[in-house]
């Protein structure tokens, strides 16, 4: 499989994000974090979704509540998110749609060490800063412009066959699109009636929004820090320090894990079609 740099999946949906988290985020400013104790903030945000495709899928409410308090050495952040979806009918007559985009309440739970190791609910959350291996670029087999191409795709043509590209992983990069494909990938052509073929487009549909909420997330931190190149150190600095924009950068790491979970499964599927 070729790989190249792809550019992001919709400027006008990207900008659209960056000026709603932008918002959030001057909010958030006005209070901030004090670690020494458990500080609470909410928020609320909706937007749009679209498929990989840039094909309206529906909207979404987002209730976000972040608390981060301080345990010895170690900045414990909580993350609770309540969605509210409207999916177009052409999508939400579909089961596997259905499951992904479902309406309901999420809590996640993070430690980040002293080490700038972060977990998730108890498990290392992998973000490959370090892996000199990760692959620059993304998938060129895709006839699709938008960043979302370089990691997990769909098209077709005539909607009788459709081509599946994937990778099995991303990781955390300081480049422009501040995202690396990593791991395995998989490319298939297949007919949309085949086992999977649903739970994959879902599960690649999701990757997509979730890849836009983390492109704004990360906008929107580096416009609060003064900065235009954002790294992991950036990152994890704003979450340790307690500092206004810890709940931005909050968001972004929550994203991110979105994100590998939902790429990953969709490597599972197209792989198993």
């Amino acid at each position: 499989m070729e790989v190249s740099e792809k550019g992001m999946n919709g400027f006008k949906k990207s900008l659209s994000m960056v000026l709603a988290v932008g918002l959030v985020t001057t909010s958030l400013a006005a209070t901030g974090f004090a670690v020494e104790k458990s500080d609470t903030q909410s928020t609320q945000t909706s937007r749009n979704l679209y498929t990989a495709n840039n094909e309206f899928l529906g909207t979404v409410t987002t209730n976000t509540t972040i608390t981060l308090s301080k345990e010895g050495q170690d900045t414990l952040f909580t993350v609770t998110k309540t969605n509210d979806y409207t999916l177009q009918p052409k999508y939400s007559s579909i089961k596997e749609y259905q499951t992904e985009f479902a309406d309901g309440t999420e809590t996640k739970n993070y430690r980040l060490t002293k080490n700038k190791e972060i977990y998730v609910d108890g498990e290392l959350l992998e973000t490959g800063e370090a892996n000199s291996n990760a692959i620059s670029g993304g998938i060129t087999a895709l006839n699709a412009t938008g960043g979302v191409a370089a990691y997990s795709h769909y098209y077709s043509s005539d909607y009788k066959k459709f081509t599946f590209a994937t990778y099995s992983d991303v990781d955390f990069a300081a480049d422009p699109d501040n995202l690396k494909a990593s791991g395995s990938h998989v490319t298939k052509t297949v007919a949309p009636t085949v086992t999977f073929f649903e739970a994959a487009r879902s599960n690649i549909d999701m990757f997509s929004n979730d890849y836009t909420a983390y492109k704004a997330a990360l906008a929107s931190l580096a416009v609060a820090l003064g900065t235009t190149i954002v790294t992991w150190s950036t990152v994890v600095g704003a979450i340790a320090g307690g500092a206004a924009t810890a709940a931005a950068a909050g968001v972004a790491i929550d994203q991110f894990n979105s994100m590998e979970n939902h790429i990953g499964q969709a490597y599972g599927y197209v792989n198993n079609m």
